[in-house]
């Protein structure tokens, strides 16, 4: 199973990171592999908070920037899984607060956007722990800390 990633660098400072192509790839194909996802695409984007708000308002009627956003795809013969959006400066400063590398929050960030392609979502609190769960899955299987036990 791999995931093909049309990646798009909007904001310069996403490359500090190092090899971004590498991170982006070695988590969303972790998360494919513990959801079973077949062979499929997708698009991200990795920008600033400037470029997350306009989208946040366009899409979600939100004002301001957020981390991350998703966008899933109709069901598709191409097997697109549609695109996601993480915004650097929102990130950094969240990684920060939580004591992680950047590069480490990228990753849950994406696993996070890849799960709501998929469909999971965390409205109510069942929905949520079942996302989290797999999240703390695929974070560990990169050797990534739950993040959920860091939040106060």
């Amino acid at each position: 199973m791999a995931i093909e990633i049309d990646l798009r660098i909007e904001d310069e400072k996403w490359k500090q990171l190092g090899d971004i192509d590498a991170i982006c790839n070695r988590a969303v194909n972790a998360a494919a592999n513990i959801t079973k996802q077949d062979d499929a695409k997708l698009d991200l984007l990795l920008a600033g908070d400037d470029v997350l708000a306009e989208l946040n308002q366009q899409w979600r009627g939100k004002t301001g920037p957020t981390d991350v956003l998703s966008f899933p795809a109709a069901p598709n013969p191409e097997h697109f899984l549609g695109d996601i959006a993480i915004a650097y400066d929102i990130a950094a400063r969240d990684a920060d607060k939580s004591s992680v590398s950047i590069a480490a929050h990228l990753s849950h960030l994406l696993v996070h956007g890849f799960l709501h392609l998929l469909g999971h979502d965390h409205v109510g609190d069942d929905e949520a722990e079942h996302m989290e769960a797999i999240e703390c899955e695929v974070l560990a299987s990169l050797g990534i800390a739950n993040p959920y036990s860091r939040i106060a």
